[in-house]
């Protein structure tokens, strides 16, 4: 039976090695990046609103009612001058004769990350990544070697 000894002396052994590390680092580290990326701060439709000059709220609810069919995550990019911009401003205005100005804000929330959440998921990664590359070498060393776990040395 061979050993990993005797796989060490062959340089083609060494240079898949240096290969395997060399893939193995970036994809122990994608998952836990993507985690953190997707894990983050998310806008929270349901409790930002539109705040009039004078005070007065909207949510997303009362503008649907209000005949505005667009999310209020959209409403900071309203394009001034369009119908919804314009139900808006009316919305807020005391007068329906009063010209109207910007008189409304986006009160953008978000909600935070939840770092429970993405350290779990990071661990997972990272358990699930080194067991895939455990189960890849142990693979290797029964086709090279003729044994799952193979000596070091005779």
């Amino acid at each position: 039976m061979k050993t990993i000894s005797e796989l060490n002396s062959k340089i083609w052994y060494r240079a898949l090695k240096v290969i395997y590390v060399l893939i193995f680092i970036p994809i122990f580290l994608i998952p836990i990046l993507l985690t953190i990326a997707s894990e983050g701060p998310q806008f929270d439709n349901e409790k930002s609103y539109i705040e009039c000059d004078d005070e007065k709220t909207f949510d997303d609810e009362a503008l649907k009612k209000n005949g505005v069919d667009i999310p209020l995550k959209f409403a900071s990019y309203l394009i001034p001058q369009s119908v919804n911009d314009l139900k808006i401003k009316r919305m807020c205005s005391e007068s329906s004769f009063a010209p109207i100005g910007k008189n409304y804000s986006l009160i953008s929330v978000y909600t935070k990350r939840n770092w429970f959440k993405t350290i779990g998921i990071s661990i997972l990664s990272i358990v699930a990544t080194i067991l895939l590359f455990e189960l890849i070498k142990r693979i290797f060393y029964y086709i090279v070697l003729g044994s799952f776990k193979p000596q070091k040395q005779k």
